[in-house]
């Protein structure tokens, strides 16, 4: 889901769909490209050799709580998310809107599925990391840290 939503949200303009966007909108587009691209990079450099691109964390690696991720949980997605939003505002249209709205549901999903796989390998210590520190945005989608009982 996640996959076809970005690239329906890129097909948009490709096809031709898009409008023609403000001045001040196209700017605010490519200031959050930018933006998407740079934090997208410090999370990656954040997390050395515990970035992969499959949900199956390297418990060796260590949880990574620094940086961009003690803003918010996932700043990987958060760079998707601002990417085909700056991509929007700069080419704006129902299949990019589709698009990016399929992206954020597909994130949402595959979060709570990361969630789960790190809460298994990391238990108490990613319980009251998930608990201080948001999903996506600072403060919003932390989870209640709770030990479990053996």
């Amino acid at each position: 889901m996640v996959s076809a939503g970005f690239l329906l949200a890129v097909a948009g303009p490709v096809l031709g769909n898009a409008t023609s966007p403000s001045s001040g909108a196209r700017a605010a587009g490519v200031a959050l490209l930018l933006a998407a691209i740079a934090l997208a990079v410090w999370a990656q450099e954040t997390m050395g050799r515990a970035w992969r691109t499959d949900i199956a964390p390297d418990a060796d690696a260590g949880l990574v709580t620094h940086g961009p991720f003690a803003v918010v949980r996932n700043p990987n997605y958060v760079a998707m998310l601002t990417a085909v939003t700056g991509a929007l505002l700069i080419a704006p249209g129902l299949l990019g809107l589709a698009g990016t709205v399929a992206l954020l549901a597909g994130l949402m999903l595959t979060a709570r599925c990361e969630e789960r796989v790190l809460e298994a390998t990391f238990g108490d210590p990613y319980r009251f990391y998930a608990a201080r520190v948001g999903r996506f945005v600072p403060g919003v989608g932390r989870l209640r840290a709770q030990r479990r009982r053996l």
